[in-house]
């Protein structure tokens, strides 16, 4: 797949969307969690991290639950190479 504007475009409005979601989960998170101190803050902040890798887990239909992404291929597994 040639590299074109548009797909770079695209890699980049990915980056910024998921950077911005994860920004609005944190702060959702640590609105949540303002108030605690020492211990308690460790023990919430723990706890949040098992639901995320249980939530992750469990759809299995995209992140391929337990197993995680599949590596990226870039060159079918048909193709043969001779060095002569």
């Amino acid at each position: 797949m040639p590299i074109g504007l548009s797909s770079v475009l695209i890699q980049v409005l990915v980056i910024l969307i998921g950077g911005l979601l994860s920004a609005g989960i944190g702060l959702l998170i640590g609105l949540a969690c303002v108030r605690l101190k020492a211990w308690y803050l460790a023990i919430v902040t723990f706890g949040f991290s098992v639901i995320a890798e249980t939530l992750s887990s469990q759809f299995d239909s995209i992140t391929n639950g337990i197993n995680g992404f599949p590596p990226a291929t870039f060159v079918q597994a048909a193709t043969h190479f001779t060095f002569w």
